[in-house]
This record gives structure tokens, C-alpha cells and sequence, in this order.
């Protein structure tokens, strides 16, 4: 991501979060590559003993080499706001096996940070309960309206929800802490189950990246257990959300599990089913709108 001067990115591993690395936004001055600011998505051991939220006790056996919270994908940039948006993966190591001991951190997250000095504005942690304990946001967050103006930043989560954020949360002195029950009761934002809960992109919410064309937005799911094909095997999905609430108003059925974003131009909608490529009027509605054409099998473009 390009803001500026600047060359803003995320780091996690090599294969997301296998194995874990802590997650951090760095800054660099793109014409000579130097590094001007990097936020950590978990403090480090030093902040933490000094702002007393780790014991001088607890220090002793606090593993910090694998926090987690990698920041899988690119991150987004609110012109308007002058704002930048991350979404982060699982937390790791002491902070997932003893949350409670240890509740600090942005793992499963969305972020808005300041691009002059990183600062985090807001932070909102998904939580639920979910059995698989892995909901990692693993797409780059998109940035939408609804009819009435009012804007949000969302991103897909391996729960199987869609998460939007009311972007307008106030810049503060100290980072505003954005709640579940500020998303389920609609003061902050909305939440959309379009998929059940798995720890795999192929069997569930899925990563894949958001895509907002003509006052929808368009998003990919992996498998889900209220549609069948044949055989009663289950499918994938790629859906329009209502911006406003999150309400489905298209669903196209589809064998594979698209990984990759869309993309769209003229009004139409782009998107992966397997080796093929599928073109869709983005005024389709409905469940399974006739496609504007459908591509013979390619190589692989998930």
C-alpha cells in the first residue's frame, strides 16, 4: 500500500500464521527504503512490564517469540479519513492458551491506524463462541457505504461472519476499544454469519477479499451447510451484502472456494470458481442469477 511517500505493509510468515510470528505494520519512505514507524500488533515485553499489565512474576515464563496476530493482507487506505485499516490473524502462544491471564494484544482483529506515526485509533477484537477457536481475518479490509452516507470498513473472518466497522469512531488520545456488543447491537457496526464457523478457508468463512461495486458488496465464502448441489455435498458461495446490515441479496452457488479477490469493471463483477472465471451483472439478485458467461477451465486462479 502506497500512501504518500510512504510504502505501508504488514508482516506475519511466510504461510500466514505457520509457524506464528508477531504481527507488525511497518512504514517505509519509498525513496530510499528507510523504516519510519512499526506498530506492533501485541506489545512487546518491555511496554507490558511497564504499564503493569505483566508481573515482574508472570515475566518469568511468558513466551514471546510467537504472539501471533500476523497481518496476512494488504492494508487499506481511507482517503477521507486519512486512515489506515488492517485485519489480523490468530494470537499464538500464551496469549491463545491463556487469554485470560494474558488479555492484551489484537489477534482476529480489525485495526484503524494513524499513517503518520501508526498510532492505533480504534481496535475491535472478534470474539464468539465459536468451537474452533480459529477466526483469523485473513483479507484485506474493504471500505463502503450505504445509501444514507454512512461509511464502514469490513473484512471476512474464518467464523463465517462479516464484520463492518462505522469508520466515523472519533480519533482519542488512547485507542477506543470497539466491543462485540457494540457489533451485535448495531452502535458501531454489523455483523453477517454467511458461513458457518471452520478453522479452513476451503470449509467456512474463508479469506477471501471484499469487493464493494454500485452500492453492494461482494464477498466469497468457503463451504456452507445450508446449501447443497448434489449428493448432498456442500458448496461455496459468492454473495452481495446489503452495505446498511449485512442482508444477503445474491447468492451464486459455486464448487470451489474462492481465495482470491474479485474485481469488477463496467458493472460487472468478476470471480473465481475453481479454474474458471465467471462474469456477473452486479444487479443480479436472487440465488443463482444466469451468469453474463461462465470461462472454460484455466490454469489455477483461486
Amino acid at each position: 500500500l502506497v500512501v504518500g511517500t510512504m510504502v505501508i505493509g504488514g508482516i506475519s510468515n511466510n504461510v500466514a500464521d505457520l509457524p506464528c510470528a508477531t504481527g507488525r505494520v511497518i512504514a517505509l519512505d519509498k525513496r530510499n527504503g528507510s523504516l519510519l514507524w512499526k506498530t506492533r500488533m501485541v506489545p512487546d515485553r518491555t511496554q507490558l512490564i511497564g504499564s503493569g499489565q505483566l508481573s515482574q512474576e508472570d515475566n518469568k515464563s511468558y513466551e514471546e517469540y510467537n504472539f501471533g496476530a500476523g497481518v496476512w493482507a494488504t492494508p487499506s487506505y481511507d482517503e477521507n479519513l486519512n486512515r489506515i485499516y488492517v485485519a489480523t490473524g490468530d494470537s499464538c502462544g500464551d496469549l491463545e492458551k491463556n487469554p485470560e491471564k494474558y488479555p492484551f494484544g489484537y489477534g482476529n482483529s480489525i485495526l484503524a491506524l494513524d499513517p503518520k506515526n501508526g498510532k492505533i485509533i480504534w481496535a475491535y477484537t472478534h470474539t464468539g463462541n465459536f468451537s474452533i477457536g480459529d477466526f483469523d481475518f485473513g483479507s484485506s479490509p474493504v471500505i463502503f457505504s450505504d445509501k444514507s452516507g454512512k461509511r464502514f470498513v469490513g473484512s471476512l473472518s474464518k467464523s463465517g461472519a462479516f464484520i463492518a466497522i462505522n469508520t466515523e469512531i472519533q480519533d482519542k488520545d488512547t485507542t477506543v476499544t470497539i466491543h462485540e456488543s457494540d457489533i451485535i447491537n448495531g452502535d458501531k457496526g454489523w455483523k453477517s454469519q454467511i458461513a458457518p464457523a471452520s478453522p479452513s478457508p476451503h470449509s467456512g468463512g474463508g479469506v477471501n477479499s471484499a469487493s464493494f461495486v454500485d452500492g453492494l458488496v461482494f464477498v466469497g465464502s468457503g463451504k456452507k451447510s445450508f446449501a447443497t448441489r448434489f449428493s448432498g455435498e456442500e458448496i461455496a458461495s459468492f454473495m452481495a451484502l446489503n452495505p446498511a446490515n449485512g442482508t444477503v441479496e445474491m447468492t451464486y452457488d459455486l464448487n470451489f472456494t474462492p481465495l482470491g479477490a474479485s474485481a469488477s469493471a463496467n458493472n460487472i463483477i468478476f470471480f473465481s470458481d475453481g479454474r474458471k472465471l465467471i462474469a456477473l451483472d452486479v444487479s443480479a439478485t436472487g440465488i443463482n442469477p444466469s451468469p453474463l458467461w461462465v470461462s472454460e477451465e484455466l490454469e489455477s486462479i483461486q
